[in-house]
């Protein structure tokens, strides 16, 4: 897929100045946010000065001031942020940003110590519970209930077990999140799920699970259109990937409906493919690390998002 194939997605990307009845939401998974010392629970002995990637404090501002230029040019009201650190780092993020941020940080399980969090436009949303929920499999999932633009809702920040995993383990990840949204829906609750999934729409852990709840009318892919179009989040080995994605929850009298969604990306934000004869001078985002060489880009994944706006019950939804 060519890199112009997204400018309709581009085009409309997030309009939301002046618009209050539109909400907007955004994830990204910013591929490694680690700072410079090294962890007394978890091995991150890569990312130091002293360790093979040369992790130094030029590098992470360098990381630093790169994410918060894409954040501020998305201007979303929520965004959801996989592989970061720590609340340290998250925090060094937030006061780059010209955007004015508050942000929740939950410590997760997961071995390499990297957690998902929240970042969010304090007059946009307010808060009011937060908690980690059991995933089974790997790292816990970040809820965050609150009120969003008026609306209640309760948003699932998650990162879901990498293909390097087993089937059934990643299978069990899915169904503890399948479950969770069902629960917060069965108590008439507006769901917003959005994370690093490590699944397309196709594969059977993502089809049995969250495309199950999709039939059932329970949830909506907010990226599905996006990539049956061939679009994706993610490259690699020549091929394109959506596996980020952002989930609503359908059904309810009042709530938001979809005015736009899709991948957010900006020339420099892009890299070129060197990996074999076949792929040389297609475009992917730009990373940081290629394996062990520094790149110093922005990160392995792009963002995704959505724009939303408040729907009363004679809008059809999804119109």
């Amino acid at each position: 897929m060519m890199v112009r194939t997204w400018l309709f997605l581009l085009l409309a990307v997030i309009p939301m100045q002046g618009a209050a009845q539109r909400t907007s939401v955004a994830f990204w998974n910013v591929e490694n946010l680690y700072d410079t010392l090294p962890s007394l629970f978890y091995d991150d002995s890569d990312y130091t000065p002293n360790g093979k990637l040369h992790w130094s404090k030029d590098r992470y501002e360098r990381k630093l001031t790169h994410l918060a230029r894409v954040i501020d040019e998305m201007h979303a009201d929520i965004v959801g942020l996989a592989e970061v650190e720590s609340e340290t780092v998250l925090r060094d993020l937030v006061v780059r940003l010209q955007t004015d941020y508050n942000y929740i940080h939950r410590t997760t399980s997961d071995r390499r110590g990297m957690d998902v969090a929240l970042l969010y436009k304090g007059d946009k949303f307010f808060p009011e519970r937060t908690e980690l929920c059991d995933a089974e499999a790997g790292r816990e999932f970040l809820r965050v209930t609150g009120e969003l633009n008026g609306q209640p809702v309760d948003l699932i920040i998650c990162h879901l077990p990498s293909l390097f995993n087993g089937q059934a383990y990643r299978m069990r990840a899915f169904e503890s999140l399948g479950r969770l949204i069902s629960t917060i829906v069965e108590d008439s609750g507006q769901v917003v799920v959005m994370g690093d999934m490590n699944a397309e729409i196709a594969y059977g852990v993502f089809r049995k699970t969250l495309g199950e709840l999709e039939k059932q009318g329970i949830i909506r892919n907010l990226l599905a259109d996006a990539a049956r179009n061939g679009v994706g989040s993610y490259y690699y080995r020549g091929k394109w990937s959506m596996l980020d994605h952002i989930l609503l929850s359908t059904g309810l009298p009042t709530g938001w409906q979809v005015e736009n969604a899709g991948v957010f990306y900006r020339d420099y934000m892009l890299g070129t493919d060197r990996s074999s004869q076949e792929s040389i001078g297609q475009r992917m985002p730009l990373r940081t690390f290629q394996g062990t060489q520094y790149i110093g880009g922005y990160s392995d994944h792009f963002p995704v998002f959505a724009v939303l706006r408040k729907r009363t019950t004679d809008i059809p939804f999804g119109n």
